[in-house]
């Protein structure tokens, strides 16, 4: 899954995007964070400036795919 499949999924099941940020957090809070780490990429959640559940991935997809399948099950359970 690259990024333009992943916000396309977003997109198709009425999530916003704007829940996802791709490496610059600059001025982002309450917001996921997918980036590109020394070992290969990480996604953690950001609320208040802190960051939160880093976890790391093998490569960009593996980490977009991790992160769709949250978004959409906390989605899914918010109803």
């Amino acid at each position: 899954m690259d990024r333009q499949e992943f916000i396309n999924t977003l997109i198709s099941k009425r999530i916003p995007s704007s829940l996802v940020c791709f490496d610059d957090l600059e001025g982002r809070d309450d917001i996921f964070w997918v980036r590109q780490s020394p070992l290969g990429w990480s996604v953690s959640y950001v609320e208040r400036g802190q960051e939160y559940g880093c976890l790391g991935y093998p490569s960009e997809s593996d980490a977009l795919v991790y992160l769709l399948k949250r978004i959409t099950d906390t989605y899914e359970l918010l109803g």
